[in-house]
């Protein structure tokens, strides 16, 4: 996991790797696509047994409203651009045990008007915790804090399990939740 710094954005990884930060530098939409590619790439490699941890930056001075307008406002969007949401979703559905977690971070002077226009995805559609941040530290800290994904477990059992009052095959799967 290299850091990658370009004009457009950067991206750092913290907590050896359980976070990828990334950092807007240029409100172009170019920047934006570049930025959105890298995203989805990121999270088509992200081991799906390890919770996806992003930051999202948008805290330089002067990018904020530009970045907002860009977005139509959709800021919460762990694929940046509106057109990568599709994408996303079709990524998490694949692995519905997945934990998927962003942090926005953003300047104070636009976090009043964000929280009145931010569009937030369906409740329930798709479990992706995610919250905006004046300061990346308490960003980091959050995100650390959300849940790991629901692991498979895989034991041969013999004979009866006693959850389901029937004999069953060797070699079953149980989610974290069983």
């Amino acid at each position: 996991m290299n850091s990658i710094q370009t004009d457009d954005f950067s991206v750092d990884w913290f907590n050896g790797g359980q976070v990828v930060v990334y950092r807007l530098l240029s409100p172009r939409r170019s920047s934006l696509n570049a930025w959105s590619e890298q995203a989805l790439q990121t999270m088509e490699a992200w081991p799906k047994d390890r919770p996806y941890r992003a930051i999202h930056d948008i805290s330089q001075p002067g990018l904020g409203m530009l970045y907002c307008r860009n977005v139509q406002n959709d800021v919460l969007n762990v694929g940046v651009l509106p057109e990568a949401r599709p994408q996303v979703e079709a990524l998490i559905a694949r692995y519905p045990n997945w934990s998927v977690s962003l942090a926005v971070v953003m300047a104070g002077s636009l976090s009043g008007q964000v929280h009145r226009f931010t569009h937030y995805p369906e409740s329930g559609k798709h479990p992706i915790n995610a919250k905006t941040f004046l300061v990346r530290p308490q960003a980091l800290e959050w995100l650390l804090r959300q849940p790991a994904p629901k692991m498979m477990s895989y034991g041969a059992l013999d004979g009866v399990d006693p959850r389901l009052g029937r004999h069953v095959t060797p070699m079953v799967a149980y989610t974290s939740e069983d």
